[in-house]
């Protein structure tokens, strides 16, 4: 299932992963469920959560965006998102603005000459894509190049570049395999997964993307499921040594001995035929 996962949108959004899961129990974010049970964000929660930390910046006490949120979900029609209303604040207090009414959410009370700043939309991702082309924003591929030239020194932000990168184009494989790379060497295995897993399914030409899940899956004691992007990896690329030596290495650990040794000898003569190369 393609999608965000509550630590992308935290990092892309610079919020606590706990606030994140505070509002998806209020009902406010409402996020699909894969096959694992985890939750997947699309981009219109992400824009929602940017709103969210936007009246948070504004020094509105959590506790009131959240009541503010989770009332104006009850108040708007069934079928009609968040995102199709413009929401703001004044003062410490949060206002919406829709079909010509501004009112505010916690009183449900209606505001017939409103002053306060000017609301700002919940774009829809589409909006949102618009307004980038608009202004000039950076590209996938803008974002992406910065991660890159961002990672040896500063991983942090180069991994907030690579999730730019994915907002933009959640197909962007090198963003996924490179994102993954880095959450996997800052001891985040499970978080890595997704993005290897993404970037396998996108390229599954590429013996590196699927090397990649095949680590990834053996680091969390997944022995089967590596073993299967290993052997992945190998029908993309048959001379990967690397690849035999890990499948040989696996298969070893459970006891098939034969299907270890051919994996094994393969790489031993791959390694050699690069050697005298």
């Amino acid at each position: 299932m393609s999608g965000f996962s509550v630590r992308d949108v935290a990092r892309m959004v610079e919020l606590p992963v706990g606030r994140v899961r505070s509002l998806v129990r209020d009902g406010i974010l409402a996020p699909q469920e894969s096959d694992e049970g985890e939750a997947r964000f699309d981009f219109q929660d992400v824009a929602l959560l940017r709103t969210a930390k936007g009246l948070l910046e504004k020094k509105i006490p959590a506790r009131r965006v959240q009541a503010a949120l989770r009332q104006l979900r009850a108040q708007l029609p069934g079928d009609l998102p968040l995102t199709s209303v413009q929401i703001g604040a004044a003062g410490k207090r949060v206002f919406v603005h829709r079909g010509g009414r501004t009112w505010e959410p916690e009183t449900g009370q209606t505001l017939l000459n409103f002053e306060g700043e000017k609301l700002t939309r919940v774009a829809s991702y589409e909006t949102h894509r618009a307004n980038r082309e608009a202004t000039r924003e950076l590209t996938a591929e803008e974002w992406y190049e910065i991660g890159v030239e961002l990672e040896p020194n500063d991983p942090e932000r180069a991994r907030q570049a690579y999730l730019e990168a994915l907002f933009i184009d959640p197909d962007m494989a090198e963003a996924h395999t490179d994102l993954g790379r880095s959450l996997h060497e800052a001891g985040e295995p499970e978080e890595a997964l997704e993005h290897y897993r993404s970037a396998a399914d996108l390229r599954p030409e590429d013996h590196i993307a699927a090397f990649n899940l095949g680590v990834c899956y053996q680091d969390l004691n997944c022995v089967d499921e590596a073993i299967e992007a290993y052997k992945l990896a190998i029908r993309a690329n048959a001379r990967f040594p690397d690849a035999h030596f890990n499948l040989g290495r696996l298969y070893e650990k459970r006891g098939e001995r034969l299907l270890a040794l051919r994996h094994l000898a393969t790489y031993r003569r791959l390694t050699s035929q690069q050697e005298d190369g």
